[in-house]
């Protein structure tokens, strides 16, 4: 099957579907996920070196 953009987009423009919604849990931020203790024994993990590398890959 070929899709096109229209295709592609129809579940976007169409309106949502009608159903329960739960206002109070709208727009609710998840708590910070633990660092995970194995992390240390990575070097790639280490925050200096994300810092450093950052130039490599990302611009601005």
């Amino acid at each position: 099957m070929a899709h096109t953009v229209e295709s592609l987009m129809r579940p976007f423009a169409e309106a949502p579907a009608a159903g329960p919604r739960d206002p109070a849990g709208a727009g609710r931020v998840l708590p910070p996920v633990p660092d995970h203790p194995a992390n240390g024994r990575f070097w790639w993990h280490g925050h200096a070196y994300v810092k450093e590398a950052r130039h490599a890959c990302c611009s601005g």
